[in-house]
């Protein structure tokens, strides 16, 4: 029970806080005959918390991160079921994120972190986050592509190299014009080999760290290891081997290295089984996700791309609340959220420039009036 003695709110970020309240503030109001199923997607995360909490309970390693974890999955668990307003949600995310932008760059910050973030990366996953619905044209005003281009450099403000290839992966999909789950796997997998390969390139041409390399890698060899030698359970939630020593670090460890690769840390924390059903668990997300081709789609494969080379679901992360609003939000029943729509009869907003691999089902006779705006 030691792992139950922290605060569970003591890592959550104010910001977080105040979203989770407005967010449940919203779903109150809602009917509840406007739930939908839940279905496999959330049977698998459900279950890999589950199996998480086991095997870092067996560990004897603190339950909190996970807890806090598990808040961020209620909350895409309530938001698949009910929906909430993306155009309100979207344009938070998008003055939030250029608060950030303009006030980092007024205070000569040479890697952007923006004014309360705090971290180059977790600020390049919120631009990211704003930069998807402006690109899908789910959120519309005058002058968005002006604000895009802010996002986007932003973007290149923050020097790091896991957001410049997350945004690549991004503005592929989002180039495409007809996109099935099987070309999203094969997209991302060619991305990720050929961006591991760029990257001595990349740090060279822009002067970037050396030392962060090798620190993956080696974490990554570690986390292997470590992984290996409890290959059902793991060691539990944020106990990875330290640097040159498989052994799992104690509580009072001064800077604790976690694998720089999702998979891995999984392997490393709760073992194969919960690799089984994270894959289990962002396979049927891709699946809900990759026919409707809107923001959350590529805020998630932003998320994953993000996870060839950094940790990216850990407690007291914006990007790990970011997904799993947007993924929730993306699972939500049509009708569930104002959407713009060409159709009454169109479950989802696509944009003209991109069009669903899957065919649009035929439509019944208009009745006269129908449809107008």
């Amino acid at each position: 029970m030691a792992g139950l003695q922290a605060p569970v709110a003591g890592l959550l970020l104010i910001s977080d806080v105040l979203l989770l309240a407005y967010l449940l503030w919203g779903l109150a109001q809602r009917p509840v005959g406007k739930a939908a199923r839940i279905g496999l997607v959330g049977l698998f995360l459900v279950v890999f918390l589950a199996w998480s909490f086991l095997a870092t309970t067996l560990a004897g390693t603190s339950l909190t991160p996970l807890l806090r974890i598990a808040v961020y999955g209620a909350v895409f668990l309530i938001l698949s079921r009910r929906g909430a307003d993306r155009s309100l949600l979207y344009g938070m995310v998008v003055c939030y994120a250029v608060v950030n932008v303009v006030g980092g760059v007024l205070q000569g910050q040479t890697r952007l972190i923006g004014l309360d973030v705090g971290d180059p990366g977790q600020m390049g996953a919120l631009l990211v986050a704003a930069l998807c619905p402006l690109l899908t044209a789910e959120l519309r005003f005058s002058g968005r592509w002006i604000i895009g281009a802010v996002l986007l450099y932003g973007i290149y403000l923050t020097q790091t190299r896991s957001v410049w290839f997350a945004t690549i992966v991004v503005l592929v999909i989002w180039a495409q014009k007809k996109l099935s789950l099987f070309k999203v796997i094969v997209i991302l997998l060619l991305l990720a080999a050929l961006g591991l390969m760029a990257v001595d390139w990349v740090t060279q041409q822009f002067g970037l760290n050396e030392y962060s390399t090798y620190l993956r890698t080696q974490s990554i060899v570690n986390g292997i290891h470590n992984g290996l030698a409890h290959p059902l359970l793991g060691s539990g939630w944020g106990q990875v081997a330290s640097m040159g020593h498989f052994q799992p670090l104690t509580s009072e460890a001064v800077d604790p290295v976690y694998p720089y690769n999702l998979l891995i840390s999984v392997f490393t924390f709760v073992g194969a089984p919960g690799v089984l059903m994270l894959v289990l668990f962002f396979g049927g997300l891709l699946r809900h996700l990759v026919p409707r081709r809107q923001a959350p789609l590529l805020v998630t494969l932003d998320f994953l791309a993000h996870s060839v080379t950094e940790l990216s679901l850990y407690a007291a992360s914006m990007q790990t609340l970011l997904f799993f609003i947007y993924a929730g939000v993306g699972l939500a029943p049509t009708g569930s959220a104002t959407q713009p729509s060409h159709d009454p009869h169109q479950d989802e907003a696509v944009p003209a420039n991109w069009t669903a691999a899957t065919p649009t089902p035929a439509r019944g006779p208009r009745v006269a009036g129908a449809g107008r705006r």
